[in-house]
């Protein structure tokens, strides 16, 4: 089982970007979406969902085994089939299930190989206790919008997650439609400044976001909105780089899937790589 632990460094939302990744995994690798998010979850709010079996009855079970089977033990199931640990919404309560367990969890579930958690970790600052199921992660994934803001706090999150043994790449999701349509930093760029991969991009896509959420309807609608389309090909550039994984040997190879849609223009702050 790898563990892929999502995060923010400051302010893009994760949940959205796990369930889009969760949407388009690969069918053949069993996948778990666990909220590790210490400010709290939104699944079970969302779905009408109870909050047990979820992260809290784990983190009880977890005092006497922490397992493969102890986690699916508390894990509910979602319409279409799709497995999730959900979290209090609650920040207290939902600190305090993660906390006695972040540690633990990633290596608890390296037992079981072509299976699969995402973990959504929300803002991996340093004093989450989401850092530490970061730390064991097969791989640990920062998902942010390429302004020259985002970009500034994601490169002190991947020097700091890196110091703590991580292997850490970048998604991005584009910005909302600037004037005259630019975007404003290549996936390159942002990619020397951060000092991490950028894997690919999720595209921005409201209406999307909406039919993944449940709050507007049409299945085949979401299968061809842009940001499932876009999460198709983040998701294989993740798995590929997964330990267990056929295509982790050949990942190197590979190229960044994102493209910006427009160069940047003389307004727009120049980035400076690292040497």
């Amino acid at each position: 089982m790898s563990v892929v632990a999502v995060g923010k460094a400051k302010a893009w939302g994760t949940t959205t970007a796990v369930m889009a990744l969760a949407n388009v995994w690969p069918p053949e690798r069993r996948l778990v979406v666990a909220e590790c998010d210490p400010a709290g979850g939104d699944l079970a709010p969302r779905y009408g969902l109870p909050l047990e079996p979820g992260l809290m009855s784990l983190a009880a079970t977890a005092r006497r085994e922490l397992s493969v089977a102890t986690v699916e033990a508390n894990t509910q199931t979602l319409p279409g089939g799709l497995a999730v640990v959900v979290s209090p919404p609650g920040a207290e309560q939902a600190r305090a299930a993660l906390s006695p367990i972040a540690g633990r969890l990633a290596d608890a579930m390296r037992a079981e190989p072509d299976y699969d958690v995402l973990a959504d970790c929300g803002r991996l600052d340093p004093s989450s206790p989401a850092v530490e199921l970061a730390r064991s992660a097969a791989l640990t994934v920062l998902v942010a919008r390429a302004t020259l803001e985002e970009i500034a706090h994601v490169a002190v999150r991947v020097d700091a997650l890196r110091a703590s043994g991580c292997e850490v790449v970048v998604v991005l999701v584009e910005d909302e439609p600037h004037l005259g349509g630019a975007r404003p930093y290549r996936a390159d760029e942002v990619a020397a400044v951060v000092g991490a991969e950028v894997v690919g991009t999720l595209a921005h896509d409201p209406p999307g976001a909406a039919l993944l959420a449940g709050r507007r309807t049409g299945g085949r609608a979401l299968q061809r909105c842009g940001l499932i389309r876009s999460a198709r090909v983040v998701a294989a550039a993740l798995v590929a780089r997964l330990p267990n994984s056929e295509a982790h040997e050949a990942r190197a190879e590979r190229t960044p899937a994102w493209r910006p849609s427009a160069p940047a223009t003389a307004a727009t702050p120049p980035l400076r790589a690292r040497t």
